[in-house]
C-alpha cells in the first residue's frame, strides 16, 4: 500500500505543478454494474476537484486536447441489511455447510484520477468530447461476518485499494470566456486490485475555470 501511496502523490505534485489558474469542480454518480451491482446501491454522490495541465497547451479554453487531474471521494451502501453467506466445514468428517451472514458497515473510497480528454470542435461554443481516466483508489471497508458454528460475529476494517480505467463521452458548452461547463457518461472497468472489481457507470456534470484567459 504505501509504495502505491507514494507514487500517487508523487504523480499528483507533477501534474500540480504543470497547472497554471485552470480549475474544475466535478460531480457525478456511481451506478453498479454486473456483480457489484448484487452489493451496492446506485446513486451514491461522488465528488472530485481538479485542474487542467498547461502540458500542450491544456490550459486554453480553446484547445481540444487536455490533460487534467483531480483527487475524489464517494460513500457507498449495501443493496441489504444482510447478505446470507455459507461456511463449509469436515471436522466431524463429512462436509458441512454452516449458514452465516455479512454486514457491510462502511464502504468509502478515496482516489485520484488522471485524464486525458479531446474536444472534436474545442474552438466551438459545443463540442463533443472523448476521453480515459486512469483512477487510483483506496477503499475503507468494514464489515462484520459470522457462521455458525465456525466463526463468530466480528467486524473487520480494511484498507483496499484498486485500479481501473474509465473510457468517456460527453459534450462541452464555453459559458464564456473563463467557464467551461462539461457532461458525460463514462463506464468504470477496475482491472487490478485487492477487492472484487468495482465497475459501475459515471454520469458527470463538471464546471471548469480558466484564470489566464
Amino acid at each position: 500500500m504505501k509504495p502505491l501511496l507514494r507514487f500517487l502523490v508523487v504523480l499528483s505534485i507533477f501534474f500540480a505543478v504543470n497547472a497554471n489558474g485552470q480549475f474544475f469542480l466535478q460531480t457525478s454518480l456511481v451506478n453498479p454494474y454486473g456483480d457489484w451491482a448484487y452489493l451496492i446501491k446506485p446513486g451514491a454522490p461522488c465528488v472530485e476537484v481538479g485542474f487542467d495541465s498547461r502540458l500542450f497547451h491544456g490550459d486554453d479554453i480553446d484547445n481540444r486536447f487536455r490533460i487534467e487531474g483531480s483527487v475524489g471521494y464517494f460513500a457507498v451502501k449495501p443493496t441489504q441489511d444482510t447478505f446470507s453467506t455459507y461456511g463449509i466445514s469436515n471436522y466431524n468428517g463429512p462436509v458441512e455447510l454452516f449458514p452465516g451472514y455479512e454486514v457491510i458497515q462502511k464502504y468509502h473510497a478515496l482516489f485520484v484520477s488522471f485524464k486525458f480528454e479531446y474536444a472534436f470542435t474545442g474552438n466551438k461554443k459545443f463540442s463533443p468530447v472523448l476521453g480515459v481516466s486512469f483512477d487510483f483508489f483506496i477503499m475503507s471497508i468494514t464489515t462484520d461476518n459470522y457462521t455458525e458454528t465456525i466463526q463468530a460475529s466480528n467486524s473487520s476494517d480494511n484498507s483496499e485499494w484498486s485500479a481501473s480505467i474509465i473510457p468517456y463521452i460527453g459534450l462541452q458548452y464555453k459559458l464564456s470566456r473563463i467557464f467551461l461547463l462539461s457532461a458525460g457518461l463514462g463506464a468504470n472497468m477496475a482491472y487490478a486490485g485487492s477487492t472484487d472489481y468495482q465497475t459501475f457507470w459515471k454520469p458527470t456534470i463538471r464546471i471548469t475555470y480558466f484564470a489566464n484567459q
